[in-house]
């Protein structure tokens, strides 16, 4: 029987992340309504190679700063955690500058690898990626400070909900967008509100003492927040290994938007899961503490099977709907979503059957091993699309996705079984050993 107050714990994040969902699907909806597959391909990729250029500080200033803020929260000395901000705005500020150069000189003297991009979106893409790069810098403070929900909120469903309200206004006043140019224009537009709106709860947010504090710095925060970097880039690049790669190998952005049609619909299917494994962690991390193993068998198999659970109505809906509801949702281009989504959806219950395991890895002082596979699982999902996306094109890059998860999630299921003595998957056997 599932523990009845973690199922709840779990219910709670997992609403949070519904509600996210809920925007990016209908952004999805109005986009491919707009601007019709092609564009749709357009924009998905852009976003996806703008999170990309952003790693550095998604993953390596955000984790730095929430490090540092959270020990200041814990100590009361603010001096280097104000720095690690300030230095980390002002890596932004040079980033984003050296990336526009690069961008200008690749559009003044290469025209050709530019064909679809003016000066004026190059320059609204360079000013996204300082918002959003500012943005991981102002979330990781506030998660250092305690206040993660409100430090999400911005970039989670402030801005996606501004979006549609610019998309809704842009059609009533001037028709349709003419192409994924313009969506840029209001995204950017949507991304600055939603800025400012978290940097006035950052700034409420902070305490007194670390606002006046005198600024410190450390030249081994960038070593630090290199290692940080790379741990959670793996990931991130791992997430967009067969869209990144339908772009190079496949000629039609079409087919990369109804792609990420099927995508986003897998997404919702593994919400419980992450929304478990947020929650499994902060148990995995106490119980280990206090060496008990069975509380930490116990937690992992419950949210295993409650992730689990949740992940099987969707496929089943698609199995038997999937055609007829994209085409009516989205429109009938995209009616080959539906077989892309089943294939993934299998992916997302591979993922929940296997549960916490990356998680409880990484508390354990095992994230080299996790960083490790997760490169592997990067690599695995590169060839298998180099080799399925010409043979089987989309499908090539779902099977690819789906067959990297599965080599992933059982090696990690296999090292925290055999070193920890902990199943993490919905079996929740006893494992080989209870060593810590």
């Amino acid at each position: 029987m599932l523990n009845r107050q973690f199922a709840f714990k779990t219910s709670a994040v997992t609403l949070f992340r519904i509600c996210n969902a809920a925007l990016n699907i209908l952004l999805l909806v109005v986009l491919a309504r707009m601007i019709g597959a092609d564009g749709v391909g357009v924009y998905s990729y852009l976003i996806i190679l703008i999170t990309l250029f952003l790693i550095p500080f998604n993953n390596g200033a955000h984790t730095l700063v929430l490090k540092l803020a959270a020990e200041a929260t814990a100590n009361g000395i603010w001096s280097e955690s104000k720095g690690s901000v300030i230095a980390s705005v002002w890596a932004v500020l040079v980033y984003g500058a050296l990336l526009f150069l690069v961008l200008y000189c690749l559009w003044l003297y290469k025209p050709a690898i530019l064909a679809k991009f003016d000066l004026g979106l190059i320059v609204a893409i360079v000013v996204l990626l300082l918002i959003d790069g500012t943005a991981a810098i102002r979330n990781g403070l506030m998660r250092g400070l305690d206040r993660p929900v409100w430090g999400s909120m911005p970039e989670l469903v402030v801005r996606p909900a501004i979006l549609l309200l610019c998309l809704a206004g842009y059609h009533l006043s001037r028709g349709p967008p003419a192409g994924f140019a313009d969506i840029v224009y209001l995204l950017v537009l949507a991304s600055f509100l939603a800025s400012a709106f978290g940097l006035v709860i950052a700034w409420r947010s902070t305490p007194p003492e670390a606002i006046v504090a005198q600024p410190a710095y450390r030249s081994e925060w960038i070593s630090s927040s290199a290692s940080f970097a790379s741990k959670g880039g793996i990931a991130v690049i791992n997430n967009y290994v067969d869209i990144i790669l339908l772009g190079v190998l496949l000629v039609s952005s079409a087919e990369i938007g109804i792609y990420r049609v099927a995508a986003q619909i897998a997404v919702v299917s593994g919400l419980v899961y992450v929304s478990a494994n947020s929650i499994a962690t902060q148990v995995f991390a106490r119980k280990l503490a206090e060496g008990d193993i069975s509380s930490v068998q116990n937690t992992a198999r419950n949210s295993a099977r409650l992730a689990f659970a949740a992940s099987i109505p969707l496929p089943v809906i698609v199995l038997l709907f999937g055609e007829a509801l994209i085409t009516m949702v989205f429109g009938a281009e995209f009616s080959p979503a539906a077989d892309i989504a089943l294939i993934l959806l299998v992916g997302q219950m591979i993922n929940s059957a296997f549960g916490s395991a990356a998680a409880l890895l990484t508390v354990s002082d095992r994230s080299w091993l996790v960083s490790r596979w997760f490169a592997y699982a990067a690599l695995s999902n590169a060839l298998l699309c180099f080799y399925l996306i010409p043979v089987a094109g989309l499908a090539g890059a779902a099977i690819a996705n789906v067959a990297a998860g599965l080599v992933l999630n059982l090696a990690l299921w296999i090292i925290a079984w055999r070193d920890i003595g902990v199943d993490t998957s919905i079996i929740g056997r006893n494992g080989w050993t209870t060593s810590l």
